[in-house]
């Protein structure tokens, strides 16, 4: 049987660890964080805090339309923003000076402020919005 070296086994070590570090920042952030494929606009990652104030289970989310939390009147407009979004992806505020809201499964729209971080991967383009919700 092959031994493995100790750097090998640190590096897995470590890797292991991060892999954990990840998943517990993602799932115990204090903002509800929705990552979207950036080129089909659909969801593909929602962590505790975004069932929590969407009032969706990650599971009615996953591979839906991230427009489904988006009020009906502004998804055109929010379709362009995307697009635009794309063509020059970096860290910003969606909707500078604009009043956002999110539309919750009840379909009551709460106010937010909303943070987009570009993320690229081996499997594509994605966009991670962290949402916060305003104080009323």
């Amino acid at each position: 049987m092959t031994e493995i070296s100790p750097a090998i086994a640190n590096i897995a070590e470590d890797l292991q660890f991060l892999t954990d570090l990840a998943i517990q920042i993602f799932q115990q952030a204090p903002d509800a964080i929705v990552i979207v494929n950036g080129e089909t606009g659909h969801i593909r990652l929602i962590n505790t805090q975004a069932e929590y104030l969407t009032g969706y289970h990650r599971s009615e989310l996953r591979g839906k339309s991230v427009d489904i939390l988006v009020p009906a009147a502004k998804r055109d407009a929010h379709h362009l923003h995307r697009t635009l979004f794309l063509e020059d992806p970096k860290v910003r505020q969606m909707g500078h000076n604009l009043d956002l809201t999110l539309v919750q499964k009840t379909g009551r729209e709460i106010p937010v402020d909303i943070m987009l971080s570009p993320f690229s991967s081996a499997q594509g383009m994605f966009v991670i919005a962290t949402i916060r919700r305003k104080n009323p």
